[in-house]
């Protein structure tokens, strides 16, 4: 058994195989495993006679250090992350955009960028041409106010 823990080929078969999984597995902690038992792959490759149990303490300090960073690469931020993957008009929130053209009092057309979006306003109309700022977004719809009302 210990000729068999202290073979390259066994650890390097493992990482791979724990790197293989991770394209079935979601998350990205096997990554991290599998890369940890390549580590020591090579260091037995490197150095024959290293201990298997220095080698067992830094395969487990190798796999802590990749878990907390697999956790911290995957953390959302305050939630919005997720909510920006599936909501991708809510990272307009607080962009500016140009009034392109009224439709309707309180509905018309603005441009952010190079998209022309639906977007509504309360109060008086502006002009067209006027700078608005979005401060919310529902549905396909820009909700904005004057810029200068910030």
């Amino acid at each position: 058994m210990r000729e068999l823990l202290s073979a390259p080929w066994v650890w390097g078969l493992l990482g791979l195989i724990l790197m293989g999984a991770e394209i079935l597995v979601p998350g990205i902690y096997l990554l991290f495993v599998g890369a940890s038992a390549l580590v020591i792959a090579a260091i037995f490759w490197v150095m024959p006679g290293f201990s298997i149990w220095l080698a067992g303490v830094i395969f487990i300090v190798l796999v802590v250090a990749g878990i907390l960073l697999g956790r911290r690469l995957s953390r959302t931020h305050d939630g919005q992350q997720a909510q920006e993957l599936n909501d991708r008009a809510s990272l307009l929130i607080g962009a500016k955009a140009v009034l392109v053209r009224i439709k309707s009092p309180g509905l018309g057309t603005v441009r952010v960028g190079d998209t022309a979006w639906r977007a509504r306003w309360g109060g008086a109309d502006p002009q067209d041409g006027a700078v608005l700022k979005i401060i919310d977004v529902q549905s396909a719809t820009l909700i904005v106010q004057p810029a200068e009302d910030q």
